[in-house]
């Protein structure tokens, strides 16, 4: 017999909950999903809502356009995936996290909802999510999908906008094999005369069809909007708008992709408001530069980015470079280290391939979970790859941290990725240790 829901239980006894109701932690297909969220009753005829899809880019680009809507006084709200530190960053309101208990307000209208039917995890969050965003006081609503598009739990909302970050391959145990297999599964947030921004420089041939037969308006990368960098500087160009500025803390190419959403949106902007735009754009967790103060006497920086396939290290090791880290036979400093650990069910390999000719260290983990990578077979994959990378395993992400710090000068840079639970880790380490 389940155990009924109660109005006094917290934030984590639901999300117990949530864990227990469903055999599996993925299941594709939107037809439960679908049945609750027609008893919800949600409307979104006087709000704006934009879906992103794609394999890497979706929470910068999110990130982006709602730091827009705040520089131009209209109200956001976004739905995103997984969190970093908490459950609570999954839905934000004007840049705000909502307290646990709204969450459990929305968590409780949801299992009414739903009566007998079941739900993994994922689509109970994203229904409680469309709840809470589900205001007229929202002018904007940022749904970042979860996994593909067609199936994705996000995708029962039409969205005014559809947006496609990038095609990598990832997650090919539901998406498919080919870079085809998954665009074709992403394009499914495409509406028909529609607006939809594909940040995908090579769009297969599924994503250039798809568009066209939908008849959406489409705006391209590479054709109908581009960018360059020269020097220090970024450059944005497209029919409506041509426009330098400093480089963006994102990923370039999804500084563009929102740039051109922006665009589609209709809004009154310069180059002034771009230049700020591209300032105050950061997120949690990508391309995100600390220097944290436990046992760092030197001051060392670090950057964290959740780089866990290989389109997003091969985005992660171009920024690298324009930071200036170019080669580890170059014996000058400064130096590139970095702490690692991962899932054994991701493309290892080709996540260390571009970034291992930067590093001058590699400091392995062994990640918490049944799904973690050994810290042995990170290395080995590393060793394979160069010979000239200095590679160690490390007990924990604690470890590993302090013998970076050993070595690293102030104008060193440490790089911690290959999985958000990586980033989490380091972060909860430092959060224990912030008053020593």
């Amino acid at each position: 017999m389940s155990i009924q829901p109660s109005k006094d239980w917290s934030l984590s006894q639901w999300l117990k909950h949530l864990e227990s109701i469903h055999p599996s932690e993925i299941d594709m297909g939107l037809d439960r999903v679908r049945e609750v969220y027609q008893r919800l009753n949600l409307s979104w005829s006087k709000q704006t809502v934009i879906t992103v899809a794609g394999t890497n880019g979706k929470g910068t680009t999110c990130a982006m356009l709602e730091q827009a809507c705040i520089l131009q006084n209209k109200s956001v709200g976004v739905y995103s995936s997984p969190h970093i530190s908490i459950y609570n960053e999954r839905v934000r309101i004007n840049q705000t996290l909502l307290n646990d208990y709204k969450h459990c307000q929305a968590f409780m209208a949801v299992e009414k909802a739903r009566g007998d039917i079941s739900l993994t995890y994922f689509e109970f969050g994203t229904l409680a999510a469309l709840v809470l965003l589900n205001k007229p006081s929202i002018e904007i609503v940022l749904l970042e999908v979860g996994l593909g598009g067609r199936l994705d739990a996000t995708n029962i909302v039409d969205p005014d906008i559809a947006v496609i970050t990038s095609i990598g391959l990832d997650h090919q145990a539901f998406l498919g094999n080919t870079r085809e297999a998954i665009a074709r599964e992403k394009a499914g947030i495409i509406r028909a005369n529609k607006p939809v921004i594909i940040g995908e420089i090579d769009p297969p041939a599924s994503l250039q069809t798809i568009p066209l037969e939908l008849n959406a308006e489409v705006s391209w990368a590479g054709k109908d909007f581009i960018y360059s960098v020269q020097d220090d500087s970024w450059h944005y160009s497209s029919k409506g708008l041509d426009v330098t500025t400093s480089l963006p803390s994102i990923p370039l190419p999804n500084a563009a992709t929102a740039l051109a959403v922006i665009e589609a949106l209709q809004w009154k902007t310069n180059s002034a408001f771009i230049q700020t735009l591209i300032e105050k754009t950061k997120l949690h967790g990508r391309l995100q530069k600390i220097i944290p103060d436990f046992l760092n006497t030197h001051n060392v920086p670090f950057l964290l980015d959740v780089a866990h396939n290989p389109q997003a290290a091969q985005y992660l090791a171009k920024h690298l470079q324009i930071l200036g880290f170019q080669d580890t036979n170059d014996a000058k400093i400064p130096k590139l280290h970095a702490i690692f650990g991962a899932f054994k069910d991701k493309d290892i390999k080709g996540v260390l391939e571009p970034l291992a000719p930067l590093l001058h260290s590699l400091h392995c983990v062994t990640l918490e979970g049944e799904r973690a990578a050994d810290k042995a077979d990170l290395a080995a994959t590393a060793q394979s790859l160069t010979k000239t990378l200095d590679i160690y395993t490390a007990e924990s992400i604690d470890a590993a941290y302090k013998a970076i710090l050993k070595t690293a000068h102030s104008e060193d840079l440490v790089l911690v990725f290959g999985s958000f639970f990586t980033v989490e880790a380091l972060l909860a380490f430092l959060k224990v240790n912030a008053k020593h």
